[in-house]
């Protein structure tokens, strides 16, 4: 059976829509108890264990996003720091790769630590937390901005993706599968020397199971796994693209 099969499309084909909430300009808003009917926001935090900058921003992160269920924190530590002196313990040099391709769409050159992507569309430090307050701000505007609504369900071992759109480009499914539990390592060299980093939400794998080009569509999850790691698929558009929908599986 083909991982993604599609069951369901319109005759006339509209732009994407991206699934998303109203806005409020009430930046307390977004630190209350999520809702039901708020897209899942997924936020990124590139960092490196050598990097003097990085802790404030992930400490930041853990104590303002689990006031709000519908931001996730998805962690990735790169390995270009390691030459300072000591080696990432967590670093992956597939997470330089995904970091750098957010820069290539955004006509830049260099890559830094810490950097906050939310949804793809917006990217700032976030070591302060008004800061992040205003990038998921942002984020948000820019992809209400695109005018879509795009849905991601759960039925079974299936995942739905509904659409209002008959067509539109290439999108990749992605399923990826992260650590929750916090995990602290004692730093003995480089810029960090001396200090104990908690990490939390440490990615560990990004899966490519189908892909998506409009419409309403199933595709297959792989079988559910007892090893205490979490999941949430993610409807990007292309390496480096817009996250337009996200949901935990």
């Amino acid at each position: 059976m083909d991982a993604l099969r599609v069951f369901f499309s319109h005759k006339t084909a509209s732009p994407l829509t991206v699934f998303a909430s109203g806005e409020s300009n009430n930046q307390d808003d977004l630190t209350t108890m999520g809702r039901d009917d708020e897209p899942l926001t997924i936020i990124e935090l590139f960092q490196s264990q050598g990097c003097s900058s990085c802790p404030p921003t992930e400490t930041t992160l853990h104590t303002l996003l689990p006031q709000n269920p519908n931001h996730l924190l998805l962690t990735y530590d790169v390995t270009y720091w390691d030459h300072l002196g000591w080696t990432d313990t967590f670093g992956n040099k597939l997470w330089d790769h995904r970091q750098r391709a957010y820069s290539s769409k955004w006509g830049r050159r260099s890559v830094f630590t810490p950097q906050v992507v939310v949804d793809g569309v917006v990217d700032g430090v976030g070591n302060r937390e008004n800061e992040v307050l205003e990038i998921v701000a942002r984020a948000k505007r820019e992809r209400l901005g695109l005018g879509t609504r795009v849905g991601i369900f759960v039925e079974g071992r299936e995942l739905m993706i509904r659409d209002e759109a008959a067509e539109a480009e290439l999108y990749d499914v992605l399923l990826v599968v992260f650590d929750p539990r916090e995990q602290n390592v004692e730093i003995k060299r480089g810029e960090n020397r001396g200090r104990t980093l908690a990490h939390w939400n440490l990615v560990k794998e990004i899966r490519k199971i189908g892909e998506w080009r409009g419409g309403n569509a199933r595709v297959d999850l792989p079988e559910s796994f007892q090893d205490g790691l979490e999941r949430v698929v993610i409807l990007q558009a292309g390496v480096g693209g817009v996250i337009s929908a996200a949901r935990r599986v």
